[in-house]
């Protein structure tokens, strides 16, 4: 079901809203994982003509570490990454390499009959292929092949590497967007921000928009394995008459939007996280407010902010290839469990050959010669 949009006008052109006028815009980008929507802010039409080039280069931004991750759309699905020609696999959710393309191997046997064997990487591509053999081979039983059919992984030696660009200003406009959508979700006044449209249409060039690692984090919390953040932050200073935005992604990405240097409305602090490992939200208070010194500081950006931001990206991909081996860690020792007490389904504890056996699967899982 859609939430009533009456009474509510895009804020970009100012049509009316209604209910079969809506637009489901993701605040946070539904290629990153972001779960905070709303069809309050914007019509079809404008959403379609608003920042498709910088949401597409910030989405390439973070495809591996969201694959990495496996961190799903809205849909469910986390596309596969599809490398060069030089490669013989693609990447897929959690690190894990799938043939670009399936295995037909035809075999010769001693008494003359024909054996072909597939490798393909779903069921249903299994059963085209078979369906195909048997056309030219009638003797083929599509049936007999797919209940013959069994799941394998293998180990792969090949190394798959790439290049993790951050794309600089081009992406700016969608960290804008963000900033300028999630300031209008939590009750903001359109006409606070009315100049930055021409901006988040690409009409006219991003400035105001920075990256910001000060040395005292704004949204301090531990950097455990299991917390990687989305953090969106706005704050109206009626003192300082500043309205800006803090939008880290990824605790990678992390900038500073200045929404208006002038700003004349009531004084507001919002703040939004999310766990994109846990998938939950999290209450975290911002520790302090910046001043316009503080803001002017930040908008002369040095090599200490881009170092930062490479240290900031090392750290969280290190955090991903953890979890990874973790995860994998955890299977390899499910499964060896698993085919170890099948094939002692009748013994009431735990022999020495057992654990053998056990230990012997598990390195085999593993990859390892014992």
């Amino acid at each position: 079901m859609s939430e009533s949009v009456s009474e509510t006008k895009c804020f970009m052109c100012g049509t009316e809203l209604t209910d079969d006028n809506i637009s489901d815009e993701h605040i946070i980008l539904n290629g990153l994982g972001g779960h905070l929507h709303s069809t309050k802010l914007i019509c079809p039409k404008c959403n379609n003509s608003m920042g498709s080039s910088s949401d597409k280069k910030l989405a390439e931004t973070f495809r591996l570490l969201v694959t990495m991750l496996d961190i799903p759309r809205q849909n469910g699905e986390n596309p596969v990454i599809r490398t060069g020609r030089e490669y013989n696999y693609n990447v897929a959710p959690k690190g894990r390499l799938v043939p670009k393309k399936p295995e037909v191997e035809k075999h010769t046997l001693e008494d003359g009959r024909t054996m072909f064997e597939v490798r393909a990487r779903s069921e249903q591509e299994a059963r085209n292929i078979a369906a195909s053999i048997s056309k030219k081979h009638p003797s083929v039983d599509v049936e007999e092949v797919m209940n013959g059919m069994k799941h394998a992984e293998k180990q792969v030696s090949e190394k798959i590497t790439f290049d993790c660009t951050i794309n600089g200003p081009e992406i700016f406009p969608s960290i804008a967007k963000t900033a300028v959508e999630f300031y209008l979700f939590k009750g903001g006044e359109a006409e606070q921000i009315k100049h930055w449209i021409p901006v988040l249409r690409e009409e006219k060039p991003c400035s105001d928009v920075f990256y910001f690692y000060p040395s005292e984090r704004i949204f301090p919390f531990p950097k455990e394995d299991g917390k990687i953040m989305h953090i969106l932050h706005v704050c109206g200073d009626t003192d300082e008459r500043i309205l800006y935005a803090y939008v880290s992604l990824f605790d990678v990405l992390q900038c500073l939007v200045v929404l208006n240097y002038d700003y004349f409305g009531m004084p507001l602090s919002f703040n939004y996280a999310y766990n994109v490992l846990d998938k939950k939200n999290e209450n975290l208070e911002a520790g302090y407010r910046l001043t316009r010194k503080m803001i002017e500081k930040a908008s002369r950006p040095d090599k200490t902010s881009l170092d930062a931001l490479a240290e900031s990206y090392k750290l969280v991909m290190w955090k991903a290839v953890r979890r990874m081996t973790k995860e994998y860690m955890s299977e390899c020792i499910d499964k060896a469990i698993t085919q170890t007490m099948n094939n002692h389904s009748s013994e009431k504890i735990i022999t020495q050959e057992m654990i053998d056996e056990f230990i012997s699967h598990l390195l085999a899982g593993l990859n390892i010669n014992a």
